[in-house]
């Protein structure tokens, strides 16, 4: 068989980094157009059962439920103005131990006003660049407010890449081409995040969050660990700066604001919180060096 072109590209580790920031800067200009025609060149060239379900998943089978109910939760709460919402894209931990079935991933949140922080007055790179501090100031202050939502689409893909035999490549000795399958799962990871973020991204131009508020999306111990910033900020840009969907990595966080399960009780909107109160941190698909800045985030929530 011949070698795919990422096969070379991938076996050093810069080689591979570089790669991935590439397209990690389409992301930062929100240009999700560039990502998937990058995506769908590399995985058709893959010729492999995987990479043709991936290609077969087009953006309008992957949709989320609850965003009116969250809409109207918001217009109807009686605190403070909304000013932002954070959405990540979960497992939860007990799927790594379920080898039958599919897995649908789950989605928790987290719902901030202005307080210690001025959600409401500050741009997208400044919401990031305090995240990515790992001590942003609205740390721990999400209000208490139930919803519900989840995503529908992912369930197999994200089943295959819970189960999929190539999740990491050791390069003792200098390999001079990484396995095949593991370029499989790099690839079939992006398009699953990207899914998810044209998910959050459509909901969010449908039907705008009340008052302007801006919606923070991204992976919870998941490839790949990049987030989004939905919304348009409040402040003018500097001159020359370009209007674009801001991100970095942001949701790698770990288990605290997990949550059980809810394909069996969706009427039950809170158990996200109760649960997440005292859920243990756990890495399903992946075992980072260092928390993520969302784990960071949230790690100090949960204290």
């Amino acid at each position: 068989m011949t070698l795919h072109p990422l096969q070379h590209a991938f076996a050093p580790l810069e080689g591979e980094t570089a790669w991935l920031e590439g397209l990690r800067h389409l992301a930062e200009r929100g240009d999700f157009a560039a990502i998937e025609a990058q995506l769908v060149e590399a995985l058709a060239a893959l010729d492999s059962d995987l990479a043709r379900q991936c290609l077969d998943l087009a953006a309008s089978k992957v949709r989320l439920s609850g965003w009116q109910a969250m809409v109207e939760a918001i217009e109807e709460w009686e605190g403070d103005a909304v000013a932002g919402v954070a959405i990540g894209l979960l497992n939860d931990p007990d799927v790594a131990f379920d080898k039958e079935g599919q897995h649908r991933p789950e989605l928790t949140y987290g719902v901030y006003c202005d307080g210690e922080f001025a959600w409401s007055q500050a741009s997208n790179a400044d919401l990031l660049a305090a995240t990515a501090s790992g001590a942003p100031e609205w740390a721990g202050s999400e209000e208490d407010i139930e919803l519900f939502l989840a995503v529908d689409g992912l369930e197999w893909l994200n089943t295959a890449l819970l189960r999929h035999k190539h999740r990491h490549f050791f390069r003792d000795g200098h390999p001079h081409v990484a396995p095949r399958g593991y370029v499989e799962f790099v690839l079939a990871s992006w398009f699953r995040a990207l899914r998810f973020h044209q998910a959050v991204a459509e909901e969010q131009a449908r039907q705008p969050l009340p008052g302007g508020a801006r919606v923070l999306s991204g992976l919870i111990d998941m490839r790949p660990d990049v987030a989004m910033v939905h919304g348009a900020a409040p402040l003018a840009r500097p001159a020359g700066e370009e209007a674009h969907v801001e991100t970095a990595s942001l949701l790698s966080l770990p288990s605290q604001l997990r949550g059980a399960i809810l394909e069996e009780e969706p009427d039950v909107p809170n158990i996200r919180q109760k649960v997440a109160r005292n859920a243990p941190p756990v890495a399903v698909e992946e075992q980072p060096q260092r928390p993520g800045f969302f784990a960071r985030l949230f790690r100090r929530k949960a204290a």
